[in-house]
């Protein structure tokens, strides 16, 4: 627990100084929610944050026009209504997305790349060899929150 702790502190610090403008109340709870959901799985905390910073900007209240939800807009095909409202706390709305993170895994059997383009564009982004746009984006931003990391590193 005290390694989830850290990491999220970590990730949280990693957030705000990336991307200033989102709020520490909304990057510290976002954090936590996303280390504990990526635990044990092959997905990095930096990369389900930036999916979630480019899909809401960590925000667990939009609702996308095509009712996708919580912080990864992530869209359900049953029970719609209960699981947008369950996706408003942090822990619930990190869980779905590493969820569907797994299940664009698992049609692409294995294949990161491809698991993006589904997550990003549903179906027809399957069939993608190379990256999609959003799944570009997805590493362009994953990249960003890296970056302070290393510039701390490299002063030692």
């Amino acid at each position: 627990m005290i390694a989830a702790a850290l990491a999220a502190a970590r990730l949280a610090m990693s957030i705000t100084a990336a991307w200033p403008h989102v709020p520490a109340e909304r990057a510290a709870p976002a954090a936590l929610a996303i280390v504990v959901a990526v635990d044990g799985t092959p997905w990095s905390p930096d990369l389900v944050a930036a999916i979630a910073y480019h899909e809401t900007h960590l925000r667990t209240d939009r609702i996308g026009s095509r009712g996708e939800c919580g912080m990864g807009q992530v869209a359900h095909r049953r029970d719609r209504a209960a699981r947008c409202m369950a996706a408003r706390a942090y822990p619930e709305s990190a869980r779905q997305m590493v969820a569907a993170l797994e299940e664009a895994r698992t049609t692409c059997r294995g294949r990161e790349i491809c698991a993006l383009n589904l997550y990003a564009a549903g179906t027809r982004g399957m069939a993608w060899r190379g990256p999609g746009i959003a799944a570009r984006e997805f590493r362009d931003l994953e990249d960003k929150l890296r970056a302070p990391k290393r510039r701390g590193r490299s002063g030692s």
